[in-house]
């Protein structure tokens, strides 16, 4: 019953994701041609940081204001909080692991991927047939959490152990604290003050939002945004027509 609810923070998900991966593919696909790994895990953790930026706020304040942002689909959705949480953590925890399958295709593993992908499909069928009986909706939520975590971890143990990638470097590392911070904690402390009104929502967006523009600009060279491909003709641009907006 409540899968409209998820399905719109997915589909959030899945664009931000489809823009970055192909913004970087075409790049990845030059680096592995030349075999130049220490390029690759460059473009993988930049990458990373960027889909912990898009992603991960519209998570945060769905498990901080999870029912309130459920009662816009109807007042009976509330009690698919729960849900809620447990598939947002899931989601924040495979983002960041980045695009790691993509990284493992273009790597030229596109046989582990789909051997990756039956195994995901057994856990998930496995896991349902287990938990739906008795727990319900939570039960399904926990399956797919947990083959959601298995298609995001299995693929980058492969790229560890195989290829020396990963996608933890000083960019995804700010890029999450500073997400936590701006969409978390933040949030979290106005929803403690204000409790379950829409105040309590406008104001989390508006402080988080403000938040995360300021550490952006305060930590823009830590995060090192602009070696995503295609990204230094945009600054250029920019740098062209507000020539102070990018200075240090």
């Amino acid at each position: 019953m409540h899968k409209q609810a998820t399905a719109a923070a997915r589909i959030y998900e899945k664009y931000g994701s489809d823009a970055i991966s192909r913004a970087s593919q075409p790049r990845l696909t030059e680096l592995f041609a030349v075999n130049d790994l220490r390029g690759t895990n460059v473009v993988y953790q930049v990458t990373t940081a960027w889909l912990i930026l898009l992603t991960w706020p519209i998570y945060l304040l769905a498990m901080v204001y999870g029912p309130q942002a459920l009662a816009i689909f109807g007042h009976t959705y509330k009690s698919g909080t729960s849900v809620i949480v447990i598939l947002s953590l899931a989601t924040i925890v495979g983002s960041l692991m980045g695009q790691v399958d993509i990284v493992l295709v273009t790597a030229g593993k596109s046989s582990w991927s789909l051997l990756n992908g039956l195994l995901v499909l057994i856990t998930n069928l496995g896991l349902d047939l287990w938990l739906i009986p008795t727990h319900g909706i939570l039960g399904a939520a926990i399956a797919w959490a947990v083959a959601m975590t298995v298609s995001n971890v299995v693929p980058l143990a492969q790229l560890a152990l195989v290829f020396r990638l990963h996608p933890f470097g000083r960019g995804s590392l700010i890029a999450s604290v500073l997400t936590v911070i701006s969409f978390g904690l933040a949030p979290l402390s106005i929803h403690a003050v204000l409790g379950d009104s829409w105040y309590s929502v406008v104001a989390g967006v508006l402080v988080g939002s403000v938040l995360m523009v300021l550490g952006l600009a305060r930590f823009r060279r830590g995060l090192r945004l602009s070696a995503m491909p295609g990204m230094r003709a945009v600054e250029a641009r920019i740098q062209a027509r507000w020539p102070r907006l990018l200075q240090p």
